[in-house]
This record gives structure tokens, sequence and C-alpha cells, in this order.
């Protein structure tokens, strides 16, 4: 008979060393599950833009229009500020009438390294199409010229890619920013 106390004392105290070792952890993490994949998601909220624009370098996101133009009839963003030290973006779409979208396409020609149409491999990093209609972050479609602003250096690792891609036919603009 205390062989049978025995072993249901040590049982119930097996139970719960298990519980404790295994539902305190489970416990935690379902506690700041909710905060973990805020932090994993892009931002998208427009009323944010200015405030997420400003925790980035400066020479990323210069060419970014300090706020968003009224004149915009679409208006998407995403900001992701990455993990660790990498995989970060930022990006802003906006459909603007068609003799702003020639006015910025002139102004960013000028400083563009290298361009590629968006379903072409261009030969530095550019960005995935953040801001699309559907969920595929994908290339962005033939119509949008994806201008690179970065200086390419064969020999050294790119960290960082920033620059627009701006489609004449849909008067559409997409600024962005990556950093890996």
């Amino acid at each position: 008979m205390k062989k049978i106390v025995s072993i249901i004392k040590w049982s119930f105290i097996s139970i719960g060393l298990i519980l404790l070792i295994v539902g305190v952890p489970l416990s935690i993490y379902s506690f700041f599950q909710e905060e973990v994949e805020k932090t994993l998601q892009p931002a998208q909220d427009l009323e944010k833009y200015a405030e997420l624009r400003a925790q980035w370098p400066q020479d990323l996101v210069g060419h970014f229009p300090s706020e968003i133009p009224a004149t915009a009839s679409l208006k998407k963003f995403s900001h992701f500020p990455g993990l660790m030290q990498g995989n970060g973006h930022i990006q802003l779409r906006l459909r603007l009438p068609p003799e702003k979208i020639r006015e910025l396409y002139d102004q960013f020609a000028k400083q563009r390294t290298i361009s590629c149409r968006g379903n072409e491999l261009c030969s530095m990093p550019t960005t995935f199409f953040y801001t699309s209609d559907g969920n595929n972050n994908g290339p962005f479609p033939s119509d949008f010229e994806v201008m690179v602003f970065d200086k390419y250096i064969p020999e050294k690792f790119q960290r960082k890619s920033h620059g627009v891609a701006i489609s004449t036919s849909s008067n559409e603009i997409v600024y962005w920013a990556d950093r890996w």
C-alpha cells in the first residue's frame, strides 16, 4: 500500500513539474503573442507615414515626400523596420496627376544610376512591390520603370538600396528604400 501511495505521489509531482516546465513558457508566449505578431506585420497606416519615415536614415528616404500630397488619388504605404539588423523596407505608392508624374520622372531620371523595367532583373538590388493591389509582394509590373539611386560597387556587398518606380501609363510613383 505504501508503494502505491509513493507511486501516486511521485506521479503527481512529475506531472506538476512537466506542467510547470511546459506551461509557464506557453503562458508567457501566449501573453506576448499579439505584440510579437504586430511587430512582424508591415505597418500600412498612412497616418504613421511621417513618423515612420523619420526613423529611417535621410540618405535612404530623402527623396520621399515629407508628407503625402493631397492631390494623390491612390495612397498606399508599407513599412517594416526589419528584424535584428535587416530585412527592413519602407514604401509609399501614389497616383498623381499626369503632369506631376512627368515632372517627377524627369527629376528622378537625373538621379538614377541604373533603371530597369519592373519585371526584368536589374544588375543591382531593387525592391519588391510591397504596396501592390494584391498580396504577392513580387516584382513591379512591366509598365513601371524601377530607378535605383545607389552606386554599385561590385566587390562590396550592398546593405541598402533606394529609389523610385514610376509608371507613366498609370500615373503612379512608388518611393522605396530597403536595408538588409
